[in-house]
């Protein structure tokens, strides 16, 4: 899916897949902040 953002945004993320926000540990989101040479494709490590 294609995220448009700023540089300097940031975007939080849950790191692994749930059927719903009721199954997410709210501690476990992380953030991505746009910079730049930002690669995400390179560096995300999804689940």
């Amino acid at each position: 899916m294609p995220v448009f953002v700023k540089y300097g945004a940031e975007i939080p993320i849950y790191p692994d897949r749930v059927t719903n926000t009721d199954d997410m540990d709210w501690t476990q989101v992380k953030t991505i902040t746009i910079r730049e040479g930002f690669a995400a494709w390179t560096s995300l490590k999804l689940k």
